[in-house]
């Protein structure tokens, strides 16, 4: 039998509870009165769910927690979970997962506790490093950007079972722009939305070191790890999650990935990355050829394309776009293969945001250039509010 969720805090916002059923698969039925709106599910017509809306009902309490055990039974999850994910819509939600080794069910050694959870730390504060500056191993010297991101994110409450260090991320979803308007390029929205950021360079070297260091069986080529830096992976990344693995009582590494639902979910999301524990000499090595054999450092930018040049009988072309450099906007020259320059095109017909990585020459000068483009594509993780 499913636990009630009586006895648990059922304060809840009306607001975030229509994303996350929207988020389910759940749509209002149309049927409405001042005190409840009735919900069904796509996928099952049958399923049905009332969502109260009087808050200051005397029963109002009685009827949130009837709602989760009702959304509980539907999905087979605990009404605690339910409630977990309502409470956390706006934010993105990182979970470390691992297992003891020794199989005790009471929990884990202190210190490999302290290991993971300072792991965790550790890693998004170089996936913050890689948000600003690509580079194949960042030293010990990280921006105070990247290091006060580990203090906006918060850990929240580990679970019974496999032991799960939960990191909880705040996302500011942005209004959707309207036809013909360029994105907002502000540096106070640039900050307002870092976070969102990192966790996709998160997410993106992850999934890449998963397919290098785990995947395939063939050791990376330069050619791979360079690519790898472009997407976010790093020495530091990788030596730090090799010395996890390497946790004496600890099994394998799963990290799972769930995305804030007030914001609309980014394009081919990871969703979660399985790192067993026989890869840490692999995921090491990988880590020590960056910090030894490749230096790469690549500026990031993001943006949106201003204008495009092209002849028609060439493949490349030239573009201009709008970026934030320090606080100022300021136009940066592109050259682009033609993949990129579609993209652009794109972008430029939609009013796309879209993110570069490569050399600049001087960006100083008074239209800095990039020297070389090694990424350019469509800014995955903006958090557009869904229309």
């Amino acid at each position: 039998m499913t636990p009630s969720v009586s006895g648990l805090d059922s304060s809840v916002d009306l607001v975030g509870l229509r994303a996350y059923l929207r988020y389910h698969g759940w749509t209002p039925s149309g049927e409405r009165t001042d005190r409840f709106e009735i919900w069904t599910q796509d996928s099952v017509s049958t399923r049905e769910i009332l969502l109260p809306l009087n808050t200051r009902a005397a029963d109002f309490d009685r009827r949130i927690r009837n709602l989760f055990d009702d959304l509980s039974g539907y999905e087979g999850v605990a009404p605690e979970s339910v409630q977990a994910e309502v409470k956390t819509v706006d934010d993105d939600v990182v979970e470390f997962k691992t297992a003891h080794l020794y199989g005790s069910s009471e929990g884990i050694p202190l210190k490999d506790a302290a290991h993971l959870v300072e792991g965790t730390r550790k890693l998004v504060v170089l996936a913050a490093c890689s948000t600003l500056e690509r580079r194949s191993y960042h030293g010990k010297s990280h921006p105070k950007e990247a290091l006060s991101q580990a203090r906006t994110v918060r850990m929240g409450h580990t679970r019974k079972g496999s032991y799960i260090v939960p990191i909880i991320s705040p996302v500011d979803a942005l209004e959707p722009t309207g036809p013909g308007e360029d994105p907002a390029l502000d540096f106070d929205v640039e900050r307002v939305i870092f976070s969102r950021r990192v966790i996709g360079t998160l997410a993106d070297s992850l999934d890449r070191l998963h397919d290098i260091g785990v995947r395939s069986a063939k050791r990376p080529s330069q050619a791979a790890l360079n690519e790898a830096v472009t997407v976010g992976v790093s020495g530091d990344l990788c030596l730090q999650l090799a010395k996890m693995l390497g946790t004496p009582a600890l099994g394998d590494l799963d990290v799972s990935f769930r995305w804030a639902f007030t914001a609309r979910q980014p394009q081919h999301a990871i969703r979660e990355v399985h790192f067993p524990n026989e890869a840490e000499s692999r995921i090491r090595e990988i880590g020590e050829r960056l910090r030894g054999e490749v230096e790469l450092s690549e500026r990031v930018l993001y943006g949106y394309v201003s204008s495009l040049e092209r002849d028609a009988e060439d493949d490349e072309g030239t573009i201009r776009m709008r970026t934030l450099i320090g606080r100022q906007q300021r136009l940066v020259k592109l050259v682009l293969d033609s993949q990129q320059y579609h993209i652009a095109s794109q972008a430029n017909d939609e009013r796309l945001r879209v993110v570069v990585a490569g050399q600049v020459a001087d960006q100083n000068a008074r239209m800095p250039q990039f020297t070389r483009v090694d990424r350019f594509e469509l800014d995955n993780y903006l958090p557009i509010r869904p229309d």
